[in-house]
């Protein structure tokens, strides 16, 4: 290993990733890839660099407390579980058993799932200024549960208007804080 040089530090990996690799002449069973520790978990640690990310931003705003919460606190607090739970992920022997067992292939398929899933949450911020939290809460539930769950809509429509009854709920009645109107709503900017 050539621990002084960036390069040397990557030679090494591209080693052990190819001693890894199963030879199909040596054994009968399919070939597979078992993978490095970072190859494995690559994934889990992107989403904990990024959590940390948003702790550290969000440190800087102002916490508060639970009674008085700060902008700074829920996405503290989304930090933390989140890093917690990749932990767990990456510590605990097992969880990725059925990851193992699988080809670690993604599809164009999955990859367009994945975009059909995200890109509504990055045009939810932006709803929900324009419209208000409850009109950007029922149309993301309405669209996941139609477009991504493929449900009849009737069944979509009764979960968004129960899902965004249960929002209203927790944050308005159960943790006194009130949500965005929207500025077509009458909501200040």
């Amino acid at each position: 290993m050539h621990p002084e040089t960036l390069s040397g530090l990557f030679a090494d990996a591209a080693r052990g990733v190819k001693e890894d690799v199963v030879d199909e002449s040596q054994s009968s069973a399919p070939a597979r890839r078992k993978g490095t520790f970072i190859a494995k978990h690559a994934v889990t640690l992107g989403i904990m660099a990024v959590a940390g990310a948003v702790l550290v931003i969000s440190l800087g705003y102002n916490l508060g407390s639970l009674v008085q919460p700060g902008s700074g606190l829920w996405p503290a607090t989304l930090a933390v579980v989140v890093m917690i739970l990749c932990v767990v992920l990456i510590l605990v022997p097992g969880l990725d058993a059925e990851m193992e067992s699988h080809e670690a292939v993604t599809t164009w398929q999955q990859w367009r799932t994945l975009a059909f899933a995200v890109i509504p949450l990055l045009l939810f911020a932006p709803l929900m200024v324009m419209a208000g939290t409850s009109v950007a809460a029922a149309l993301l539930a309405f669209y996941w549960l139609k477009v991504l769950h493929r449900c009849s809509i009737r069944y979509s429509l009764i979960w968004a208007a129960i899902f965004t009854v249960a929002v209203n709920l927790i944050f308005i009645l159960g943790l006194g804080i009130d949500l965005p109107a929207g500025l077509v709503f009458g909501g200040v900017a």
